[in-house]
């Protein structure tokens, strides 16, 4: 009996070091990873896009006024709170922005702020990192966190790109 249990005891803990992952590799972390709650108020709509692409195009190191190397990044927004980080998009491949090759984050407004969480792991320790909307134009949006801003050009998207929806 004793040795069940700890066989059982340690079933669930190696069971638990286990995450669920896509047919392309990228982790769903569960929501309680994450601070924010997925958003809930058609206000945000007003704000961002979901039928539009968020480019990465600079970031800009607010203490030290530097650019850092950026990667090639892109954000899509769907409904319920959710937000794909793409490193890929090609604009005649539809697949392309098929959200199980995206990374998973949340979105949030709460009738002043527009916060965006993105959650990694690392083998040295994950974390989260959550920005907020600065400003928003026609063709720019600019998030600000850690001590960065973040610039993202606004694409527009086919309609046919527009068929997914994210399995988070």
């Amino acid at each position: 009996m004793v040795k069940k249990v700890i066989l059982s005891a340690l079933l669930l803990c190696m069971v638990s070091c286990f995450y669920t992952r896509t047919d392309y590799g990228n982790i769903r972390f569960k929501p309680y990873r994450f601070t924010i709650k997925p958003n809930s108020n058609a206000d945000a709509y007003k704000i961002i896009d979901t039928t539009k692409l968020y480019q990465l195009v600079d970031v800009i190191d607010t203490i030290y006024n530097e650019r850092p190397y950026i990667r090639k990044n892109f954000f899509k927004f769907y409904a319920n709170g959710r937000v794909g980080e793409f490193e890929v998009y090609y604009e005649s491949d539809v697949k392309s922005l098929d959200p199980k090759k995206a990374k998973m984050a949340y979105y949030n407004y709460d009738g002043k702020t527009l916060t965006v969480q993105t959650y990694f792991e690392h083998p040295q320790g994950g974390g989260l990192l959550k920005y907020k909307l600065h400003k928003i134009d026609k063709e720019q949006l600019i998030l600000t966190g850690y001590n960065q801003l973040r610039i993202y050009n606004i694409l527009d998207l086919p309609r046919e790109f527009l068929i997914y929806k994210p399995d988070w």
